[in-house]
């Protein structure tokens, strides 16, 4: 029994949250409203999930007193920094640990960055001339050594573990606010001193409101959409069957075969939002012939992407995401940026194209 007493809190309160995720309970605040942590939500893998709700329910310890955070508010900046450890690819596996690791750009003074000299000789960032902002959360290594936590209690402060980032998120966010986030004014103050820019804490209340705004069921996801029947596809969300039912009037059989929803958290498939078409046997490389002809289609995706509602594409190992990529005149790569390595022909979609449609961002 002895033993019991040296948990850490913070364990103790991240065993707590993962019995309320799973059982949906509503939690009752000070203020008589009602706050829900949901089971999931599109586009947030679930460990992911789990450390938002983990480290907001332990606010008031990791920072003592603070009061007013919400898991969406922690789910606002984990989107802005790295779309909740998903960027340019990378994966968040049960343990929260994300891989490739997310490195930042080097902080010199060029285009919109601060000029941050080294301050940890490489050790954290791998950079020995400037810092880097790293992990899922993007701390520098100098706001690291100030908020870092062990948010899953395994003795260990990891920046690219998302329990820990989370959890140096609200205590950061805390820190800023005066421990006081209970109204958007003053959530908006915290959120300037994660990062000092305007369009920064709009981008994060944006998201946080978002979030705030889906309709959560006991036992069940949030979000969604109409799902309809798509020819041999089964039920996939009205917006990606209608992208499907063009391109096979335009193009015809561009694809050997292609496949839409599957259970899958954290992407648009598991909202029935995507579909990846195969122009290549599983595992192989599509012929000249069957190459060009995917470009044709990405090509006349791109130019008419309005009007389709289209979120991104993936294709031989490069992104295009419709919110922000430019359109050009379609050539794909001029408008598409490279990702990193995964492996496989297939993981790098060599062999298909995974094409996204529907509202929200690319997931």
């Amino acid at each position: 029994m002895k033993t019991l007493l040296y948990i850490p809190l913070a364990l103790i309160a991240f065993i707590l949250v993962f019995v309320l995720l799973l059982v949906s309970v509503i939690v009752e605040e000070d203020n008589g409203s009602f706050s829900e942590f949901p089971d999931s939500v599109p586009g947030i893998p679930d460990a992911v999930l789990l450390a938002y709700a983990a480290a907001a329910a332990s606010a008031g310890e990791l920072s003592s007193g603070c009061e007013g955070m919400t898991w969406s508010l922690v789910a606002g900046i984990g989107y802005v920094e790295s779309k909740h450890g998903t960027y340019e690819g990378a994966e968040v596996d049960d343990e929260g640990n994300v891989r490739p690791e997310i490195i930042g750009v080097q902080l010199d003074g060029s285009g919109d960055t601060a000029e941050i000299l080294d301050t940890d000789d490489g050790e954290m960032d791998g950079d020995e001339e400037y810092d880097r902002a790293v992990g899922p959360m993007q701390f520098i290594p100098g706001s690291w050594a100030i908020y870092g936590q062990d948010g899953d209690g395994n003795g260990e402060k990891d920046p690219h573990n998302i329990f820990d980032a989370a959890a140096a998120a609200v205590v950061h966010l805390c820190r800023s606010g005066g421990n006081d986030l209970t109204t958007d004014e003053k959530m908006r103050r915290a959120i300037r001193g994660y990062n000092n820019s305007g369009e920064y804490v709009n981008a994060v209340m944006e998201r946080k409101e978002h979030y705030d705004s889906l309709h959560v069921q006991p036992g069940g996801p949030t979000g969604g959409g109409a799902m309809v029947p798509c020819a041999n596809l089964g039920q996939l969300h009205s917006d990606m069957c209608a992208v499907h039912d063009d391109l096979n009037d335009k193009f015809g059989a561009f694809y050997l075969s292609a496949g839409g929803y599957r259970n899958e958290a954290g992407s648009d498939h598991g909202s029935g939002m995507a579909i990846d078409y195969m122009v290549a046997p599983l595992g192989g490389y599509p012929t000249p012939g069957n190459h060009a002809m995917a470009l044709q289609v990405i090509k006349y995706v791109i130019k008419n992407k309005d009007r389709l509602r289209i979120k991104g594409m993936i294709y031989e190992q490069r992104i295009w995401n419709a919110q922000f990529d430019p359109v050009g005149d379609g050539d794909w790569l001029q408008v598409s940026r490279p990702m990193g390595d995964r492996g496989s022909p297939t993981q790098n979609h060599y062999d298909h194209i995974h094409l996204a449609a529907g509202p929200g961002d690319m997931q």
